[in-house]
């Protein structure tokens, strides 16, 4: 509580998992503190605005936080003085990460991560974790391993349930079905959503997308959803919206998918934050190829930047190279074409245009593209150049 309270003056409100609120919880803190050499009681009255839902003006807590921090910098100052820097660090990373400035999250989690023996448990996991995450987005050698055993060498067994979350997202980010069924079946029946439960919440929603529990996956997400805009977590609420647009995509509620997608996609860009977007790797592609080929024809522009969705749609097909999404097992079946589509592809093998492909199929140029649109969605290509590339190694064309 006194670091969040510390920060609170130094960090930027719209990104601060700390956002003020209409209505404060007072807090009034005593203990005994270490300080100087001597040991004090500090009582201290805290804004603690963490539970809380309703928007408020900033500058109303800016004004009665330097009283509180000034005694906490009195008294506890040389206590916390290393704690703030590594949480300042933590956060640094964490926020570079979530605005997708990998390479300078890396360096400021790689320098944390080296420097955790001073920390707590709960704080040297969130470092490692964080590390490991920010590797395994850019392809590189990650060893989550180190983190459990550092959970056994501190006997801070608490934090198992999160870190066996964490090893079983990377494995449903590739497909992995069996880690699926396993993270499942230890799991009770969700009643209620909890704060501290989040990262294993949607850990849950994932497994059950994994293993074609479409129906229940997208209840939860709209709960998470729901949730993380009341806790005012912008990163969960944009991962979760983005989740859930892929759920929706999956169930073939192709409107509602766009719909929920295009509040993801305002979102990020609100906030600049848009790992939570592009770190599913494959599962988003699908979504987000149709959103800009709805964009190239002029369907939602009033909303959207083309510029940005084809950003997201860029560093999404970055990272699925190494993280081929949920659904990319699903992917490695046989791709069925009918007669028309294999006919398109035999005219764009021979660079027809679309006039000249509709002129000898006796259709439109609409239907041509139409028909164009399908094989990118099915061969999960960018451009019609990469949908020849990818007939052409399965088998169903000779370039």
């Amino acid at each position: 509580d006194l670091i969040a309270a510390t920060l609170q003056t130094t960090l930027d409100p719209r990104y601060s998992s700390w956002r003020v609120a209409e209505q404060f919880k007072r807090l009034r803190l005593s203990g005994p503190v270490q300080a100087a050499g001597r040991t004090t009681v500090v009582p201290i009255s805290l804004n603690f605005p963490f539970f809380h839902k309703g928007p408020r003006d900033f500058t109303d807590t800016s004004r009665e936080l330097p009283e509180y921090l000034s005694e906490v910098r009195r008294n506890v100052e040389p206590i916390l003085g290393p704690l703030v820097k590594a949480m300042s660090a933590l956060i640094e990373a964490g926020l570079r990460y979530e605005r997708g400035e990998v390479s300078k999250a890396e360096s400021v989690a790689e320098t944390l991560a080296g420097n955790v023996d001073n920390l707590s448990p709960e704080l040297r996991f969130c470092a490692m974790v964080l590390h490991e995450e920010i590797l395994r987005v850019q392809g590189k050698d990650a060893e989550p391993e180190t983190i459990g055993d550092m959970i056994k060498d501190t006997a801070a067994f608490y934090l198992s349930a999160n870190y066996l979350a964490f090893t079983t997202n990377i494995e449903l980010d590739n497909g992995d079905e069996n880690a699926a069924v396993k993270w499942l079946e230890g799991q009770s029946p969700i009643r209620s959503t909890q704060l501290y439960k989040v990262y294993q919440h949607f850990t849950t929603a994932k497994a059950m997308m994994v293993t074609g529990k479409l129906s229940a996956a997208e209840k939860l997400l709209d709960r998470l959803v729901n949730f993380s805009s009341d806790y005012r977590r912008s990163a969960d609420h944009i991962e979760a919206l983005a989740l859930r647009a892929v759920c929706l995509w999956r169930l073939k509620r192709t409107k509602e998918s766009v719909a929920v997608f295009t509040d993801a996609i305002l979102k990020a860009r609100e906030f600049e934050l848009i790992m939570p977007i592009i770190k599913n790797g494959g599962a988003v592609l699908p979504v987000l190829q149709k959103m800009l080929n709805r964009l190239k024809y002029g369907y939602g522009e009033d909303k959207l930047d083309k510029a940005f969705v084809n950003s997201l749609l860029m560093r999404s097909r970055e990272i699925s190279k190494h993280t081929p999404g949920m659904f990319s097992r699903a992917k490695s079946r046989p791709i069925k074409l009918s007669p028309r589509q294999s006919e398109v592809i035999g005219y764009l093998v021979q660079n027809l245009s679309y006039r000249e492909i509709g002129a000898k199929m006796g259709v439109t140029v609409a239907a041509v593209d139409y028909h164009i649109r399908v094989l990118h969605e099915k061969f999960d290509a960018l451009n019609t150049r990469e949908l020849l590339e990818k007939a052409g190694e399965l088998g169903f064309v000779e370039i």
